[in-house]
């Protein structure tokens, strides 16, 4: 069991970090200390979480802040200015040590509605 757990933490780490980060395209030397903060704002968040104290869940999931930053960079077109801000603040929100309504409030319906109506008109804009 501990191995999976371990396993677990490696694979959240490679999927919410290091392929989150690169939604950010990384061309220059700013984009690319940009893509390792948010790495290591993950490594942050995971060390946390898998500290083995209970109820320790401080800063924003990896997971949301991974889907925030997936959906802005469809929303937006790949606009970099707007992935680059959401990238910082997502990175503060991470390391942040306040405590986040997890599951009432980030897993409801009403956001998730907010997503899809965004798609929709990005949708019939385009």
């Amino acid at each position: 069991m501990p191995k999976g757990a371990k396993l677990d933490d490696f694979a959240d780490f490679t999927t919410f970090g290091i392929a989150t980060s690169l939604l950010l395209k990384t061309r220059g030397l700013m984009d690319n200390i940009l893509c390792l903060c948010y790495v290591m704002a993950v490594f942050t968040r995971l060390c946390f979480f898998s500290s083995g104290i209970p109820f320790m869940y401080r800063g924003l999931p990896c997971i949301y802040s991974s889907a925030i930053l997936a959906c802005v960079s469809l929303l937006s077109g790949g606009n970099m200015l707007v992935l680059r801000v959401t990238a910082l603040a997502m990175i503060l929100f991470m390391v942040n040590q306040g405590f986040y309504p997890h599951d009432r409030v980030l897993e409801s319906q009403a956001w998730k509605k907010v997503v899809y109506a965004g798609g929709r008109k990005r949708g019939a804009l385009i």
